[in-house]
Protein backbone atom coordinates (compact mmCIF):
# COMPACT_ATOMS: atom_id res chain seq x y z
CA UNK A 1 0.00 0.00 0.00
CA UNK A 2 2.65 2.44 0.58
CA UNK A 3 4.79 2.08 -2.47
CA UNK A 4 0.76 2.31 -4.43
CA UNK A 5 1.02 5.70 -2.40
CA UNK A 6 4.49 7.31 -3.14
CA UNK A 7 4.14 5.77 -6.48
CA UNK A 8 0.72 7.86 -7.21
CA UNK A 9 2.27 11.02 -5.56
CA UNK A 10 5.56 10.49 -7.33
CA UNK A 11 3.86 10.18 -10.99
CA UNK A 12 2.01 13.22 -9.82
CA UNK A 13 5.01 15.55 -8.64
CA UNK A 14 6.58 14.69 -11.89
CA UNK A 15 3.84 15.03 -14.38
CA UNK A 16 2.87 18.74 -13.04
CA UNK A 17 7.03 19.29 -12.88
CA UNK A 18 7.47 18.33 -16.73
CA UNK A 19 9.50 15.27 -15.54
CA UNK A 20 11.72 17.49 -13.15
CA UNK A 21 11.80 16.24 -9.61
CA UNK A 22 10.75 18.83 -7.31
CA UNK A 23 13.23 20.66 -5.24
CA UNK A 24 11.03 22.19 -2.84
CA UNK A 25 9.65 19.18 -1.57
CA UNK A 26 10.44 16.95 0.95
CA UNK A 27 13.05 14.23 0.51
CA UNK A 28 10.68 11.75 3.42
CA UNK A 29 10.46 8.44 1.09
CA UNK A 30 6.61 7.48 1.51
CA UNK A 31 8.16 3.98 2.58
CA UNK A 32 10.32 5.21 5.34
CA UNK A 33 6.82 6.48 6.76
CA UNK A 34 5.61 4.06 9.15
CA UNK A 35 3.18 5.76 11.29
CA UNK A 36 -0.32 6.30 9.41
CA UNK A 37 -0.45 9.66 10.89
CA UNK A 38 2.48 10.69 9.19
CA UNK A 39 1.41 9.07 5.75
CA UNK A 40 -1.56 10.90 5.81
CA UNK A 41 0.36 13.85 6.72
CA UNK A 42 2.88 13.91 3.97
CA UNK A 43 0.20 12.50 1.40
CA UNK A 44 -1.54 16.18 2.42
CA UNK A 45 1.32 17.72 2.12
CA UNK A 46 2.44 16.76 -1.46
CA UNK A 47 -1.52 17.17 -2.75
CA UNK A 48 -1.58 20.89 -1.26
CA UNK A 49 1.79 21.72 -3.26
CA UNK A 50 -0.10 19.82 -6.16
CA UNK A 51 -2.82 22.33 -5.61
CA UNK A 52 -1.10 25.54 -5.31
CA UNK A 53 0.94 23.99 -8.62
CA UNK A 54 -2.11 23.70 -10.60
CA UNK A 55 -4.03 27.36 -9.36
CA UNK A 56 -0.92 29.24 -10.46
CA UNK A 57 -1.05 27.19 -13.59
CA UNK A 58 -4.40 28.23 -14.24
CA UNK A 59 -3.74 32.18 -13.41
CA UNK A 60 -0.87 32.27 -15.67
CA UNK A 61 -2.80 30.64 -18.73
CA UNK A 62 -5.64 33.00 -17.75
CA UNK A 63 -3.69 36.12 -17.84
CA UNK A 64 -1.83 35.11 -20.83
CA UNK A 65 -5.05 34.26 -22.52
CA UNK A 66 -6.86 37.39 -21.04
CA UNK A 67 -3.81 39.12 -22.98
CA UNK A 68 -4.07 37.55 -26.12
CA UNK A 69 -7.75 38.42 -26.24
CA UNK A 70 -6.75 42.67 -25.49
CA UNK A 71 -4.27 42.23 -28.66
CA UNK A 72 -7.00 40.75 -30.72
CA UNK A 73 -9.17 43.19 -29.57
CA UNK A 74 -6.88 46.05 -30.27
CA UNK A 75 -6.22 44.66 -33.66
CA UNK A 76 -9.72 44.78 -34.44
CA UNK A 77 -10.86 47.29 -33.53
CA UNK A 78 -12.12 48.75 -36.86
CA UNK A 79 -14.81 45.83 -37.07
CA UNK A 80 -17.78 44.20 -35.26
CA UNK A 81 -16.36 41.43 -32.63
CA UNK A 82 -18.33 39.74 -30.36
CA UNK A 83 -17.85 38.16 -27.14
CA UNK A 84 -18.26 35.14 -28.66
CA UNK A 85 -15.27 35.36 -31.72
CA UNK A 86 -12.75 36.70 -28.88
CA UNK A 87 -13.36 33.92 -26.66
CA UNK A 88 -13.45 31.81 -29.31
CA UNK A 89 -9.71 32.90 -30.60
CA UNK A 90 -8.66 32.11 -27.15
CA UNK A 91 -9.87 28.98 -27.01
CA UNK A 92 -11.91 29.57 -24.05
CA UNK A 93 -16.52 29.06 -23.97
CA UNK A 94 -18.02 32.30 -23.77
CA UNK A 95 -19.01 32.52 -20.24
CA UNK A 96 -16.31 31.14 -18.69
CA UNK A 97 -14.11 34.33 -20.75
CA UNK A 98 -16.86 36.64 -19.80
CA UNK A 99 -15.97 35.72 -16.09
CA UNK A 100 -12.44 35.46 -16.41
CA UNK A 101 -12.44 38.67 -18.57
CA UNK A 102 -13.85 40.90 -15.53
CA UNK A 103 -11.67 39.09 -13.41
CA UNK A 104 -8.90 39.98 -14.88
CA UNK A 105 -9.69 43.40 -16.03
CA UNK A 106 -12.35 44.86 -13.65
CA UNK A 107 -14.93 45.49 -16.28
CA UNK A 108 -16.81 43.59 -18.54
CA UNK A 109 -16.04 42.76 -22.23
CA UNK A 110 -18.02 45.41 -23.72
CA UNK A 111 -17.55 47.85 -21.48
CA UNK A 112 -13.69 47.86 -21.71
CA UNK A 113 -14.25 47.41 -26.00
CA UNK A 114 -16.75 50.90 -26.07
CA UNK A 115 -13.50 52.35 -23.58
CA UNK A 116 -10.78 51.60 -26.32
CA UNK A 117 -12.67 52.56 -28.89
CA UNK A 118 -13.71 55.90 -27.90
CA UNK A 119 -10.01 56.19 -27.09
CA UNK A 120 -8.98 55.10 -30.47
CA UNK A 121 -11.90 57.87 -32.04
CA UNK A 122 -10.05 60.53 -29.28
CA UNK A 123 -6.43 59.75 -31.28
CA UNK A 124 -8.13 60.13 -34.64
CA UNK A 125 -9.78 63.10 -33.73
CA UNK A 126 -6.98 64.91 -32.17
CA UNK A 127 -4.49 64.13 -34.53
CA UNK A 128 -6.66 64.62 -38.07
CA UNK A 129 -8.28 67.76 -38.62
CA UNK A 130 -9.78 66.61 -41.76
CA UNK A 131 -11.28 63.69 -40.76
CA UNK A 132 -14.85 63.58 -41.15
CA UNK A 133 -16.73 62.00 -38.34
CA UNK A 134 -18.69 59.04 -40.22
CA UNK A 135 -14.85 58.23 -41.42
CA UNK A 136 -13.48 58.12 -37.24
CA UNK A 137 -17.16 55.96 -36.36
CA UNK A 138 -15.90 53.30 -39.14
CA UNK A 139 -12.42 53.06 -38.02
CA UNK A 140 -13.31 52.13 -34.36
CA UNK A 141 -16.29 50.03 -35.68
CA UNK A 142 -19.66 51.56 -35.84
CA UNK A 143 -21.21 51.97 -38.95
CA UNK A 144 -23.95 54.12 -37.50
CA UNK A 145 -22.38 57.94 -37.02
CA UNK A 146 -25.72 59.14 -34.33
CA UNK A 147 -25.00 56.08 -32.25
CA UNK A 148 -21.62 56.12 -32.63
CA UNK A 149 -22.52 60.59 -31.33
CA UNK A 150 -24.46 59.22 -28.67
CA UNK A 151 -21.52 56.80 -27.08
CA UNK A 152 -18.92 59.42 -27.45
CA UNK A 153 -20.95 61.87 -26.22
CA UNK A 154 -21.77 59.67 -23.25
CA UNK A 155 -18.49 58.52 -22.69
CA UNK A 156 -16.60 62.05 -22.64
CA UNK A 157 -19.45 64.53 -22.21
CA UNK A 158 -19.18 66.48 -25.53
CA UNK A 159 -19.34 65.00 -28.69
CA UNK A 160 -16.97 64.10 -31.39
CA UNK A 161 -16.15 67.39 -33.54
CA UNK A 162 -16.67 69.90 -30.35
CA UNK A 163 -13.92 68.55 -28.48
CA UNK A 164 -11.75 66.95 -30.84
CA UNK A 165 -11.58 68.62 -34.62
CA UNK A 166 -9.41 71.40 -35.19
CA UNK A 167 -11.12 74.45 -36.74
Amino acid sequence: MLEYANSIILIGLRWWQGGVSNQKSSNVSLLKLADLALLEEEIYRRLYYLMNLYREKVIFTASSKIERALSYIQHNLHRVISLQEVAEHVQWNQNYFSEMFKKEIGMTYVEYVKQQRIKRAQELLRNSSDMRISDVARQVGYEDVKYFSQIFKAATGLTPPSKFQKR
